[in-house]
């Protein structure tokens, strides 16, 4: 996620992240981690995701930003250096590598849409919206993205982040808002315990 950023600025193509996250962890959900190592994989992912959502990213700035994260330094790389080479020769072979293991499946339904979609319906507050879409974006730190449907994981960020403030919204129509967004309850709140075990996850981490 932080080489993403550096890669993209402020800009950041939220779709070709997230592309990147799924193709990630839909790779280590048949591999070790000990077989393929991350960072290596991680930029293998970045670089198919950009080109999947058709984010012009060129492979020698992915191969510059890519190493600095993994060895945490801020110096460039030579083009003709050991390491370079190193690291060119791991992306694209890795990009076969990769494409074998998704089964060449690279159809992705993203939350996003719905998640616009709902907020509109939904009417709800920026403020919540705001949070909704902080806790769609770390949806991807986890497999959450690919136990439940778009829906439910849309559906989720907005579960979340009413509950964090504590916020009920009204009746539409006489229904649940989940209810009139055509989403069950139940499946929300599966996703939601997930989610929240990634999230505790990531503040210990950072503690």
């Amino acid at each position: 996620m932080s080489a993403c950023g550096m890669l993209f600025f402020d800009c950041r193509p939220q779709l070709t992240i997230a592309t990147a996250a799924v193709l990630f962890h839909r790779f280590y959900m048949r591999h070790s981690l000990k077989d393929h190592h991350h960072y290596g994989m991680a930029a293998t992912c970045l670089f198919l995701g950009c080109k999947l959502e058709e984010t012009l990213i060129k492979l020698h700035d992915l191969i510059i930003v890519c190493y600095q994260k993994a060895q945490k330094r801020e110096d460039t790389l030579q083009e003709d250096s050991k390491e370079y080479l190193r690291w060119k020769d791991n992306i694209l072979y890795g990009e076969s590598i990769l494409l074998e293991k998704v089964c060449f499946d690279l159809y992705f339904a993203h939350p996003y849409p719905l998640l616009i979609e709902y907020r509109r319906r939904l009417e709800l507050p920026p403020d919540i919206s705001r949070k909704a879409w902080s806790i769609l974006n770390d949806s991807y730190r986890s497999p959450v993205c690919l136990i439940h449907r778009p829906a439910v994981i849309a559906a989720m960020s907005i579960h979340l982040a009413l509950s964090m403030d504590n916020i009920e919204l009204p009746l539409f129509d006489g229904e649940k808002w989940y209810e009139h967004i055509e989403v069950d309850l139940g499946d929300i709140e599966d996703a939601s315990i997930e989610m929240a075990e990634t999230l505790m996850a990531a503040v210990a981490k950072d503690q």
